[in-house]
């Protein structure tokens, strides 16, 4: 699996660097395609069977470089669009704060078979730990004091 570069982000950072990736994506197609039209206009078959369907014809190609030059100002103009809105989403990615990483929920079981739940803290000493309960408390725990320790998700009220 790659990297998630949404890691971390709230969900308004995810929001408005999807849309501002999604605009972007949908500018650069429309620019694409205005672009071609300006240049070939869109291909369709023209029946040049005589010479007055070859006139209306050329007539019509002359109209069209009006046309031709507004889809080119739309294409660059689209373009330009499409790359701020890719720095937008990537300024998004890049500097939106991200939270910190989620602290670890553990439940330990003393001889008592009395539990604890809380956050795993740092080591003082070797063999002991210590956790701090959801109210703030820290309890610390001899090795010998141990049943057992598990990971939680949460800690039950």
């Amino acid at each position: 699996m790659g990297k998630d570069a949404f890691t971390g982000l709230s969900g308004w950072a995810r929001l408005v660097g999807g849309v501002f990736t999604a605009a972007a994506v949908g500018g650069a197609a429309f620019a694409v395609v205005s672009a071609y039209k300006a240049a070939y206009g869109w291909p369709v078959e023209v029946d040049l069977g005589n010479d007055h369907l070859l006139t209306t014809w050329f007539h019509n190609r002359r109209e069209r470089l009006k046309q031709a030059a507004s889809q080119l100002g739309r294409a660059v103009v689209l373009a330009l669009c499409s790359l701020g809105a890719l720095t937008v989403a990537i300024g998004c990615i890049w500097f939106w704060p991200r939270s910190g990483p989620k602290e670890a929920l553990v439940e330990v079981t003393r001889g008592t078979d009395a539990k604890v739940c809380g956050t795993l803290l740092s080591f003082k000493t070797d063999r002991e730990l210590r956790i701090r309960r959801p109210n703030g408390d820290v309890e610390t725990f001899g090795a010998a004091d141990l049943r057992s320790v598990k990971t939680v998700g949460n800690c039950p009220s």
